[in-house]
């Protein structure tokens, strides 16, 4: 049943943030795993976003791809993430943003926290 706002009108429920890795089958989280630790490994630098985190990786060819595998399984089990790719001049790094509603970069810094100071 809807929640009814004072005013009478229907607000959505929101879901709580928690990643469900079940909708991935076996093949997939083991391919979100591999990828997973090269996100979090293979980093340059970490930025700090008010609602998230930006990696900078090597610009490298395999690394945009990897990147680019590992956002839509990384959005299936964590569909309240978004992600965006940015690839400048040659030289540039690739960056990943990740970011997300309140909560989010706690989830991330959960991940995060061999990579992260403390």
């Amino acid at each position: 049943m809807p929640n009814q706002s004072s005013d009478g009108e229907d607000s959505a429920l929101v879901d709580p943030l928690s990643c469900d890795l079940t909708v991935l089958s076996r093949d997939q989280r083991r391919r979100h795993s591999e990828l997973t630790l090269f996100v979090l490994g293979k980093h340059l630098v970490i930025n700090d976003l008010p609602n998230g985190y930006q990696f900078d990786f090597k610009n490298e060819p395999d690394t945009f791809l990897k990147i680019a595998e590992w956002i839509p399984l990384e959005k299936a089990c964590c569909p309240f993430f978004s992600f965006s790719i940015e690839v400048e001049g040659r030289d540039d790094p690739v960056r990943l943003s990740v970011k997300g509603p309140p909560g989010s970069r706690e989830i991330m810094r959960s991940a995060l926290a061999e990579t992260l100071p403390r």
